[in-house]
C-alpha cells in the first residue's frame, strides 16, 4: 500500500472540517458498515483491509518514515507500535540534534474513501473512535501519556482518505486566514527544538467499534454450602435432595447446577458432588451419612444360672458391629450397654444377671466414619428371666 508524503499542510484533529470531528454530529460506528461475516465475502474483505500505519517526519520536514501495516482484527482494534529511529530525527549529526515534526498513525481503506463508495455504503463519515491507548515511551524509558490524543471519540475523512492522528508539538496555522487548522498537543510542547526529541517508540491503540457490557462471567460454586440430610440404609442407592446455598442465595437444581452421587448404597459416609450450570461454574463436594436400619432381634433366652443370650438377624450394608442393651427395666434405666465388634456375629451371651429377675434386652448396628459411631435405631424389644 501507497501513501503520498504528507507535508505541513495536514491537518492532525482539524477544528474546522477536516480530520477529527469533536462536535456532537452522529457519527458512524464501523461494524454498522462492515465487519466481520465469513458469509459474506465482500463485507468480510471490505472490514479486514482496514489497517493502520504509524508515521514520523522531523521538523525540518524531510524524508517520510513510517511503521509497517497494521491489520484490525475482528474486535474492531488496531494497536499499532512504531519505533521511531534517532538517526531520522536529524539531518545533522543524529549525536546532537533531533526534533519533531509529527507523528502518528494513519488508518486506511475505510468504507467511504474510494471512489463508489458513497453509493454502497452511503454516508459513513465521521466515524466514532475509541483511542484505549496512546503513548510515547524515549529512549531512557521515560513514558509520556497522550491525553490529548485519548479525548478523540469522532475522526472526519483526511483530504487524502482515511483517518489521521497527528501528534505535532506546534500549531499548523493556514497563512491566508491566520486559523489554526492543526493544533498542537500539549504533551510534546518543544520537542520540535533541536536536540529535544531522538527517537523512541510511538504506541496507539484504537477501537472502531462501540464498546460492549463484558459478557457476564460464569460465578464459582467453590464457596457453596451444601446440606443434605443423613439418609437409613434401604440397599438401594440413596439420592437425597440437597441444599445448596451461595452467599446467601438458594441455588435451583437443573437450573444452577447439577448433583451426582457416589457410594450412596452402604452404611457410611456417601459423597454429593454438585457441578455449576447456568450462571455458576466449578463444582462442590459435600456428603451424608447412611445409618445401618432398624436390627431386628431373634429371641432373648435364659440359659444357666445367671446368664441369658440374645440373638439378631445380621444387618445388610456393611455394618461394623452391635451394640446390646441389657437392663431391668422396659425404659432402660441404668442398661449396662456390649459392643460387639464383628457384623458377622450375631449373638451375645451376657452374664451376671440377678437370678430369679426379667431382664430385657435390646440391639442396634453401627457404623464408624471416623471417630465418630453412626448407630441404627433399636431393635425391638425382649424379655426373659434368669434361672
Amino acid at each position: 500500500m501507497r501513501f503520498k508524503r504528507m507535508v505541513s499542510g495536514m491537518c492532525a484533529f482539524v477544528m474546522a472540517g477536516s480530520c477529527l470531528a469533536m462536535s456532537a454530529s452522529a457519527a458512524t460506528w464501523l461494524p454498522d458498515v462492515v465487519h466481520p461475516d465469513p458469509d459474506n465475502a465482500e463485507i468480510n474483505d471490505a472490514y479486514y483491509s482496514i489497517g493502520a500505519l504509524g508515521f514520523y517526519m522531523n521538523n525540518n520536514w524531510e524524508k517520510w518514515q513510517q511503521s509497517s501495516w497494521v491489520g484490525i482484527d475482528d474486535t474492531g482494534t488496531i494497536d499499532m507500535t512504531f519505533e521511531i529511529k534517532k538517526e531520522w530525527t536529524s539531518k545533522e549529526d543524529p549525536d546532537a540534534l533531533g526534533s519533531l515534526g509529527m507523528m502518528g498513525i494513519m488508518i486506511a481503506n475505510m468504507p467511504g474513501d474510494k471512489e463508489g463508495d458513497l453509493d454502497k455504503y452511503g454516508e459513513t463519515y465521521p466515524y466514532n473512535i475509541r483511542v484505549l491507548e496512546a503513548n510515547f515511551t524515549d529512549p531512557k524509558g521515560k513514558v509520556t501519556e497522550f491525553e490529548s490524543i485519548k479525548a478523540i471519540t469522532e475522526a472526519n475523512k483526511h483530504p487524502e482518505g482515511g483517518i489521521r492522528l497527528i501528534i505535532r508539538p506546534n500549531d499548523e496555522v493556514n497563512e491566508e486566514t491566520g486559523e489554526v487548522t492543526s493544533p498542537a498537543a500539549p504533551e510534546v510542547a518543544g520537542w520540535g527544538d533541536a536536540g529535544a526529541f531522538k527517537g523512541g517508540t510511538l504506541h496507539i491503540k484504537l477501537c472502531l467499534a462501540e464498546e460492549k457490557e463484558p459478557e457476564p462471567q460464569p460465578v464459582s460454586i467453590k464457596g457453596a454450602k451444601i446440606k443434605v440430610a443423613n439418609k437409613t440404609y434401604t440397599g438401594k442407592a440413596l439420592k437425597p435432595a440437597a441444599k445448596v446455598t451461595l452467599d446467601g442465595k438458594t441455588l435451583k437444581k437443573d437450573t444452577d447446577y447439577t448433583i451426582s452421587y457416589k457410594n450412596n448404597k452402604n452404611c457410611g459416609k456417601a459423597t454429593v458432588t454438585v457441578k455449576g450450570k447456568g450462571d455458576y461454574c466449578d463444582s462442590k463436594s459435600g456428603s451424608f451419612i447412611i445409618k445401618p436400619k432398624k436390627a431386628a432381634v431373634k429371641k432373648f433366652t435364659a440359659e444357666k444360672k445367671g446368664t441369658a443370650k440374645l440373638t439378631w438377624k445380621k444387618s445388610a450394608g456393611k455394618v461394623d458391629g452391635y451394640k446390646v442393651q441389657v437392663a431391668l427395666n422396659k425404659k432402660f434405666k441404668g442398661a449396662k450397654t456390649y459392643t460387639v465388634k464383628k457384623a458377622a456375629t450375631v449373638s451375645k451371651t451376657v452374664t451376671k444377671l440377678k437370678s430369679k429377675k426379667v431382664y430385657y434386652a435390646r440391639v442396634s448396628a453401627f457404623k464408624k466414619v471416623g471417630k465418630t459411631t453412626y448407630k441404627g435405631a433399636w431393635s425391638a424389644v425382649k424379655k426373659a428371666k434368669i434361672k
